[in-house]
């Protein structure tokens, strides 16, 4: 009997054994497959999406096949994307066409309606309207691959202001940030970005959108549509020459206009061969400190990568590790809402690269280490950062280190009188607002919500030496990347 209650005992402790362990196994089953499923949703359909269409390479010189800006410029990246398998990685967007009242938020009616006609045009014709514009090449596909290209960028934008996406690429062409409101330039029939900053702000509501342009070339298109908007910050780098470089402007005195003062910024190399040291010091100088604390809720990088290393009309150095990790900052500054818009770039691996290492960024790898021998600036470059810090410094409390001292004595004098005027304001029960010092372009950005707009008597109290390092500055991967260049 003693025996049999003990067996009994036995089992019974042995089935609850067994029991414990199939739940254990079980849960552990399950935890493994919501980690799967969620993270399949988050990378694939949530993190990035990616927009292309074949029709873009419609659009191609009928006169010339020796010309740079060239179909091949959006098949290779795409073939490398998918022998990466990162394609696989992200969500394909369905492209689309601009309407024409997309395009007329910063088009004429007149530029729509001449390329319009470009279809039924002879090849004669198509010639003598090429030979009119400033390096433009005209065929009857044209249209429709700029409509192709300014439309599938709205469809990414659409897709990251509606969180069904963290950020996205858009590899289109012809590019735009040399579009005239009024006619095409440059290789740029439509302005890719200028409209769909329009689009995000007329739809969406958006209010503050940075636009980081680091092709060679000047986006003088999209300066000059935006240069009286605040809520477009445009920044550009690029090479100047001192104006003898296409298209000729990106002046570093060009800061903006109306109530657009102080948003503008031109970084202008005034030589070539400009690398991976002058560009992350640029960023870590102006671009990271002034996107901070403009606060941007979106980011557009007008990406040419002609200031890559090996193109034939940049004659610049940047590497593809060096985008790649100018993505990661970016990403830092608002939520990593990041669109890449593709604009020039003529050698075909370069750009294939620079795609390719911004894409891994944006779906969340770390970018790869850059050569410690390209991280050294240039004395050029280190010139022409200051040039471009002291014309903006006037307008952002937090670039002291580039005021000379007769920008910083009025910024501190109307502090000091709002100071008094508040004062007053109280005892007469009146609104700040109406005091004529509130108009000082100074105490006008970004917006009201932002501390760059409250006034401060202890402007000129920071040391170089913290302004170097941002203690203002305390995005993680933000520092976290710059270790990827010691």
């Amino acid at each position: 009997m003693e025996i049999v209650e003990y067996l009994q005992q036995f089992l019974f402790y042995d089935l609850d054994i067994l029991l414990v362990c199939n739940c254990f196994v079980t849960l552990s089953v399950g935890i493994v497959l919501v980690r799967a499923i969620w993270r399949w949703f988050w990378v694939t359909d949530s993190r990035t999406v990616v927009v292309y269409d074949l029709d873009m390479a419609l659009h191609k010189n009928i006169f010339s096949r020796m010309h740079p800006e060239r179909p091949e410029r959006i098949v290779q990246p795409l073939r490398l994307l998918v022998e990466s398998r990162l394609m696989s990685r992200l969500r394909t967007v369905t492209s689309r066409e601009v309407t024409r009242d997309e395009a007329l938020t910063v088009h004429t009616p007149e530029h729509w309606n001449f390329l319009e006609m470009l279809k039924g045009m002879t090849n004669r014709d198509l010639y003598k309207e090429g030979e009119e514009l400033d390096s433009v090449y005209l065929s009857n596909d044209s249209f429709r691959s700029a409509k192709l290209a300014a439309g599938s960028l709205l469809a990414i934008t659409e897709e990251v202001l509606t969180d069904r996406a963290m950020n996205g690429v858009a590899v289109i062409r012809p590019p735009g940030h040399h579009c005239k409101a009024e006619k095409p330039m440059g290789f740029c029939l439509l302005g890719n970005v200028p409209i769909a900053c329009k689009f995000a702000m007329e739809k969406y509501g958006v209010e503050r959108i940075l636009i980081v342009d680091w092709d060679v070339h000047h986006g003088n298109g999209t300066q000059d549509m935006f240069l009286e908007d605040r809520r477009i910050f445009y920044m550009s780098l690029h090479r100047h020459d001192h104006g003898y470089f296409y298209p000729c402007t990106g002046d570093p005195n060009v800061v903006g206009t109306g109530d657009g003062v102080g948003y503008n910024l031109n970084i202008a190399w005034n030589e070539s061969r400009k690398g991976d040291g002058d560009y992350l010091q640029a960023f870590y100088d102006l671009i990271l400190p002034l996107a901070s604390r403009y606060q941007p809720q979106l980011v557009f990088i007008s990406a040419g990568f002609d200031s890559g290393l090996g193109d034939p009309l940049g004659n610049c150095c940047v590497t593809s590790e060096c985008y790649g990790i100018m993505t990661q900052h970016l990403m830092s500054v608002c939520k990593g809402k990041v669109i890449l818009a593709l604009e020039g770039g003529y050698n075909l691996t370069t750009v294939s690269e620079g795609i390719k290492a911004c894409c891994s960024v944006l779906l969340g790898d770390y970018p790869n280490h850059i050569d410690p021998e390209n991280c050294v600036p240039s004395p050029g470059g280190i010139e022409s950062i200051n040039t471009a810090g002291e014309k903006i410094a006037p307008y952002w409390d937090n670039l002291v280190r580039f005021r000379k001292p007769e920008d910083e004595r009025p910024v501190k004098e109307e502090a000091v009188s709002i100071h008094e005027y508040q004062e007053e304001s109280r005892n007469n029960h009146s609104s700040i607002n109406n005091h004529p010092a509130t108009n000082h372009p100074a105490n006008n950005h970004p917006p009201a919500n932002n501390p760059v707009n409250q006034p401060t008597e202890t402007v000129s109290q920071p040391t170089a030496e913290v302004l170097r390092y941002y203690s203002d500055f305390r995005h993680s991967s933000c520092h976290k990347s710059r270790s990827f260049i010691s």
